[in-house]
């Protein structure tokens, strides 16, 4: 079995819209693979924090 995430960030710019952008992304994973990618993931956040805590 195959998991889809996909997710969505801003709008699709109606009128008075904040934003005039609307993204939408996502990944699939086999079953098989998920904790191993969960864990990337994770690694991968917290690498992210680190950085911008030194800027």
């Amino acid at each position: 079995m195959y998991l889809l995430y996909v997710d969505e960030s801003g709008d699709i710019g109606l009128t008075g819209s904040p934003t005039r952008y609307f993204v939408l992304s996502g990944f699939v994973v086999h079953e098989l693979k998920w904790n191993e990618i969960l864990e990337s993931i994770i690694q991968f956040r917290k690498h992210i924090t680190l950085v911008q805590k030194r800027v």
